[in-house]
């Protein structure tokens, strides 16, 4: 009996699209563009003596969590030195941080449990957009040494700080695939064996002592042949042969040197890179142990505000102090301190009654020189020596210049120990090795704010007609910028003559410092006018010079007051004389009774 079989409807199909859609749809898109870290090296068989480059490129980088991008990488990158001799590395042009500040590092060539690899890397600078796409990080060039297959893999495990990673922004992995190479040389190096020698000594120093590195290669060599020397494997310094293929460096150890405050050992080898008729070779390795110096000078206080802002300078004399930490067997000591001759002056220096020798010292042999900014001091024991902790010297100083900010006025000057001028000495009239503090102190010198200068301008026209008048007008301005001062207030003085009384006008300037005031002159003559203003909590008084006008013109003659009293007597009488006059006429021309 066949099983019957329902064709598909219409609602049923719909349903099962949808699904599938919904389906695809969930599945990330990142999972079909997986970021790859690539090795791309040549193929085929690579010649013995051939040179070529390994590139390694990023595959897509797209972080949809963190769409910022690539912001760092470092690869740790295993090769087989029986076959391959690393040259050097790049980060080429158009590089995926191209045209951005960046901090590459490396590339370091070195060994641990893994094998000898290549350690290069590489960080965007802080507020640079981040790298999406694909691109190269760097570059590795190599020769063929010997036949044989070497890989090109990165350090397991992927990702974390010391290995092979890609980091977004605070060190957030971004996940990759890698993919790896290798190579494969053939053919026999056909060129002479040759060897390298090595020496250091000492073989112990302490830092800021120096190193003498020497050698020789075995067979002879142009002068000025590089010799490579490495410290723990990490490329150190090139050194150029001389004759006899020989070749010296002067390594000068330097704080860096020290790791964790405490003795440090370093393998230090030397190799040079062969030429047409013989092959590369390496030295054994030499240890050298450099050792920190305990022994420290400094100033204190570290950080000193000398001065008032109410007060006018020179400030009132203040003292640092210069100690020593952890010294021993001294029996003898002299210190230079250099300081900022624009800031500060010198003043005295004195041995405090606790100083480290006590009372039996010789005399404090003291040097001031303001001209070019330093202070030395000197002294020795007159019995026995010190050991410990203690102090030198004082050194007494006060501030003399300050800077102006907008906010306040203040100078600043470093108090550093200048070693060149500054020596330790113990009983046996040997060197003590000491460090110092940069900057030993910093002085910072407070001010009461100098007054700007200002200056004041007059200008009035001249000669002057005395029925117009004239103008007189000027400005109040900074001497230095020309700014003008806002709403001055102006005094204008005149003066007719030596024995005429000065008087005087006040006018306020505006917002420029432009005054205006109207001058009306009472009489023809000679003037002197000056102006001036008496400044302020900012800004210094400042007067005109005095400038001589002459005032011309008519002057009408003054008349005498009237008085109101004679033209009523006047009105008076003369009304009463028409009436007077009236009457009298009236009767004339009356006719006689009949």
């Amino acid at each position: 009996m066949k099983a019957s079989v329902r064709p598909l409807t219409k609602g049923v199909l719909l349903i099962v699209i949808g699904f599938m859609v919904f389906s695809l749809s969930a599945i990330p898109v990142s999972f079909a563009q997986a970021t790859q870290l690539k090795v791309i090296a040549p193929t085929g068989n690579i010649p013995v003596l051939t040179q070529f480059k390994v590139d390694i490129n990023v595959i897509d980088i797209n972080v949809p969590p963190l769409p910022d991008g690539l912001f760092s990488w470092q690869i740790k990158l295993y090769y087989n030195p029986a076959v391959l001799r690393f040259l050097n590395g790049t980060i080429p042009p158009g590089h995926v941080f191209d045209g951005k500040p960046s901090w590459p590092g490396g590339p370091f060539n070195s060994s641990d449990a893994g094998g000898t690899y290549i350690l290069y890397s590489n960080s965007l600078q802080g507020g640079y957009p981040k790298f999406n796409g694909s691109g190269i990080l760097c570059r590795i060039y190599f020769e063929a040494k010997n036949e044989g297959t070497s890989s090109l893999a990165f350090s397991r495990p992927l990702g974390g700080s010391g290995k092979t990673y890609l980091w977004s922004d605070f060190m957030v992995d971004i996940p990759f695939t890698p993919v790896e190479g290798s190579v494969t040389v053939v053919g026999t190096d056909p060129r002479l064996p040759s060897a390298i020698s090595i020496n250091v000594a000492p073989s112990s120093v302490l830092e800021g002592e120096d190193v003498i590195i020497s050698g020789a290669i075995n067979v002879t060599v142009n002068e000025g042949t590089p010799v490579y020397i490495q410290k723990d494997g990490l490329p150190f310094v090139t050194a150029l042969t001389g004759a006899g293929s020989q070749f010296s460096y002067k390594w000068t150890t330097t704080e860096d040197d020290i790791l964790l405050g405490r003795p440090t050992e370093w393998l230090v080898r030397a190799s040079w890179g062969g030429d047409s008729n013989y092959k590369p070779a390496t030295s054994e390795t030499k240890t050298v142990q450099v050792n920190p110096v305990t022994t420290w000078i400094k100033i204190t206080p570290k950080t000193q505000n000398v001065g008032d802002v109410t007060k006018y300078l020179p400030t009132e004399p203040f003292n640092v102090t210069v100690i020593v930490e952890r010294v021993s067997n001294l029996s003898e000591w002299q210190v230079k301190i250099t300081f900022n001759q624009t800031i500060l002056e010198a003043l005295d220096g004195l041995l405090p009654p606790n100083n480290i020798f006590g009372e039996n010292h010789t005399s404090l042999a003291y040097v001031k020189n303001n001209a070019e900014g330093f202070v030395q001091a000197s002294t020795r024991s007159s019995a026995g020596s010190f050991s410990g902790n203690g102090t030198f010297f004082q050194a007494q100083f006060r501030g003399i210049a300050t800077f102006r900010t907008e906010l306040r006025y203040e100078g600043k000057s470093n108090l550093n120990v200048d070693k060149a001028g500054t020596q330790l000495k113990n009983s046996t009239d040997g060197t003590i090795p000491y460090k110092v503090e940069s900057p030993g102190s910093v002085i910072t010198v407070l001010s009461k704010a100098p007054k700007r200068v200002s200056i004041i301008t007059l200008a009035v026209p001249d000669p002057v007609d005395i029925d117009e008048g004239a103008n007189i007008t000027g400005r109040v301005t900074d001497l230095l910028i020309g700014r003008g001062v806002e709403r001055a207030q102006v005094i204008i003085k005149i003066r007719y003559n030596i024995t005429e009384p000065e008087e005087r006008y006040a006018v306020y300037a505006d917002n420029d410092g432009k005054y205006v005031y109207r001058w009306q002159p009472n009489q023809t003559g000679i003037y002197n006018l000056k102006v001036g203003w008496a400044g302020d909590d900012v800004w210094q008084s400042a007067t005109s010079e005095g400038k001589n006008v002459t005032v011309s013109g008519i002057v009408l003659p003054k008349q005498a007051p009237i008085d109101v009293r004679l033209y009523v007597v006047g009105g008076i009488v003369g009304v009463a004389v028409i009436v007077a006059v009236a009457v009298v006429y009236r009767k004339k021309l009356r006719k006689p009774p009949v």
